[in-house]
């Protein structure tokens, strides 16, 4: 049985063998490209669903990056040193405060000392 000879009748439509085969090959093309394009869409609706998850990340980080700005962390080194000289100062002043209480104590005992006799 040669394809030339091969014939097909639908509805009262005779068709050729030759003429089947294009047929056939031009369906499996389109179906072909049919689930080709199918297969892109999916993929893209999956790309496209882990791009929006990925969104609400760069407005957290844009959002910090903001607030970084907003709090000069840049100059945070400066104003630490700053409160630190402070802060030393500080401790400073206490011990000499201190010290200075201890003889006023004494001074206050050598006075009670000195008004009771």
């Amino acid at each position: 049985m040669k394809l030339s000879e091969t014939e097909l009748t639908i509805g009262g439509v005779k068709l050729k063998g030759i003429y089947i085969a294009v047929v056939l090959s031009l369906a499996t093309t389109i179906a072909s490209a049919v689930w080709t394009a199918s297969s892109l869409y999916s993929r893209l609706a999956i790309v496209e669903k882990k791009a929006s998850a990925v969104k609400p990340v760069v407005e957290k980080v844009q959002l910090i990056e903001q607030r970084l700005e907003d709090n000069d962390v840049s100059q945070l080194k400066g104003k630490l040193a700053t409160l630190k000289t402070s802060l030393d100062t500080l401790v400073v002043q206490q011990k000499n405060l201190l010290e200075l209480k201890g003889d006023v104590s004494e001074l206050s005992k050598d006075i009670e000392s000195i008004k009771g006799t």
